[in-house]
């Protein structure tokens, strides 16, 4: 399809680029103007951050291990031990039965600084029922930490995490993770979503101040116990978002401390990241739906860009699909510095083109998808966006 010409009414003739050419360029131009951005944020927040802390505040920290699915990797992580969890080192399972129980137990071994809690309350949330249980028994603490398995404890920053709840409006602090474990191509892809995309949550934080990702976050226990626990929040599928909405709406904080920790994760299968994913983008169409028309302008730009740049062989084109690609470049790119991990800058932006096509695939299948498997649990979504078990 080629350039228009419409009759103005002088008489004088303009070209008037096909509509394929006008939407790449509302693909094109805020992409490049956001991740100019996402850049000075960047900048100011390096510019900003502070060195590691030596100490940890006074404050009674309690980790709480959730272990549902676990394996070989997870189990590695799991065994080692956190000596500033001073209020408790809780690995949580579902029951004795729960195949995640013997991993669990193998993995503290002798230890008395951890103990294993087997119990579930009845939400749908797999993952929030091992959290509700194991609060209903838990010691007096200050702050309640969450990490989840795959987790290594030793890139955790608890002092940054502990010196965050210094500042009394801040209710909840995250750090952000990064994976990276050598496995397969699946892992390779996943790595380069977490890492060189927006789903970088390194990145995503300097957009959104009131993001909050649950692998490694912590919360007030007072904070908890206002908003009604755990439990309160055990009919949604994306938990940590419904925290941080929850506590922003009673007038709380929630920071991210700026260095990565590490995932273990590995060994999956590319049906298995891309589920992963389809599953965090259910999360936004049934808790932020206003964002899931958005998606394609900054998830997934490129398969977006080229499709719209084949509809059309207008001069403008060819210069705004190198925008596209060149801000695509620098965001695997930024991921990968932020993520603290420059070394694999070139691998990210190699494999951007499959890490949006395949968060694409995702988008568009979380478009059509009420039921879903987690965690071996077939659940579903109700009319109202609440999740129930199928």
């Amino acid at each position: 399809m080629g350039a228009v010409l419409v009759a103005v009414p002088h008489g004088a003739r303009v070209t008037v680029p096909p509509f394929s050419t006008l939407v790449l360029g509302a693909v094109a131009v805020p992409y490049a103007v956001v991740v100019l951005e996402l850049m000075r944020r960047s900048a100011v927040s390096a510019w900003s951050a502070k060195g590691p802390g030596e100490a940890l505040s006074p404050r009674r920290i309690l980790v709480l291990r959730p272990c549902g699915g676990v394996d070989e990797s997870s189990g590695k992580m799991l065994a080692k031990r956190m000596p500033w969890a001073n209020a408790g080192e809780w690995l949580l399972v579902d029951s004795d039965a729960d195949p995640a129980n013997a991993v669990a137990r193998a993995a503290i071994g002798a230890s008395t600084a951890a103990r294993v809690v087997a119990g579930s309350v009845d939400v749908p949330n797999p993952k929030v029922s091992l959290l509700a249980f194991a609060m209903r028994t838990a010691p007096p603490c200050d702050v309640v930490l969450v990490v989840d398995a795959d987790v290594d404890p030793l890139s955790i920053d608890e002092h940054a995490i502990a010196a965050a709840f210094d500042d009394p409006r801040v209710a909840a602090v995250w750090q952000p993770v990064v994976e990276g474990a050598e496995g397969t191509f699946g892992d390779a892809v996943s790595d380069a979503i977490l890492l060189g995309s927006f789903h970088a949550f390194a990145l995503l934080a300097l957009l959104d101040e009131g993001a909050l990702v649950g692998k490694v976050s912590a919360v007030r226990r007072e904070a908890l116990e206002v908003i009604g626990g755990f439990e309160a929040l055990g009919h949604v599928l994306g938990e940590d978002l419904e925290l941080a909405a929850v506590l922003k709406r009673r007038g709380w904080l929630t920071r991210m401390v700026p260095r990565a920790a590490r995932s273990a994760a590995r060994g999956r299968s590319m049906r298995e990241v891309f589920n992963r994913f389809a599953r965090w983008t259910l999360v936004t169409k049934h808790q932020r739906t206003r964002q899931i028309p958005s998606y394609p302008f900054f998830f997934f730009p490129l398969p977006l860009a080229l499709v719209l740049a084949g509809c059309t062989h207008a001069p403008e084109t060819r210069i705004l699909l190198a925008i596209v690609a060149v801000t695509r470049a620098i965001v695997a790119a930024l991921g990968a510095v932020r993520g603290g991990r420059p070394s694999r800058m070139v691998r990210m932006m190699l494999l951007a083109p499959v890490a949006d096509a395949l968060l694409a695939a995702a988008w568009g299948t979380a478009l059509v998808t009420r039921r879903f498997t987690w965690r071996g649990n077939v659940l579903r979504f109700r009319s109202d966006g609440s999740l129930e078990r199928a």
